[in-house]
């Protein structure tokens, strides 16, 4: 039995063990990462991956990920998100106010700058936060930003194999 083979069985161990309620980001697709995988090799697209992805939508659907370094071996990664399955919580609404920064946001919520910037793409630049005063920003009321994995969840992998 491979690494990738164990690694699916142990998550679906787990369904069997636990009633899983979902928390964090709703996932349809994902996979397990190997050993020295990094970021830009999970986004983007090629003809033997079963999902296309932007790395835009890769940090959006897994905000707590570091791309800066290589993937931790078995780490869950969701390639496409589940729009079917509600979060629960549902996500909160947080307005930027005058005086905010990202670590100031990041403590309040508390999370991580990173966190709050990959959670929201279109609506907020760490570097720009002084001047978007007033723009709403989506985080995770009980602060579960890891992929949710539900036995509809599809084990898929970056090759195709």
């Amino acid at each position: 039995m491979n690494c990738m083979q164990f690694s699916a069985l142990v998550v679906l161990l787990l369904f069997a063990l636990v009633n899983v309620n979902a928390k964090g980001i709703p996932c349809k697709k994902y996979i397990i990462t190997k050993e020295g995988e990094r970021c830009n090799q999970i986004s983007g697209f090629a003809e033997k991956k079963q999902y296309y992805l932007r790395m835009k939508d890769l940090l959006q659907y897994n905000p707590a990920l570091d791309c800066e370094n290589e993937l931790e071996p078995g780490t869950i990664v969701c390639v496409e998100y589940d729009s079917d399955t509600p979060m629960d919580p549902p996500n909160k609404a947080y307005r930027i106010r005058r005086g905010d920064t990202c670590e100031k946001i990041a403590r309040r919520l508390k999370t991580t700058p990173a966190v709050i910037q990959n959670y929201n793409p279109n609506d907020i630049r760490c570097d720009l936060v002084k001047k978007q005063v007033g723009h709403v920003i989506h985080y995770q009321k009980d602060g579960d930003y890891e992929p949710t994995i539900t036995e509809n969840s599809e084990l898929v992998s970056i090759d195709g194999y």
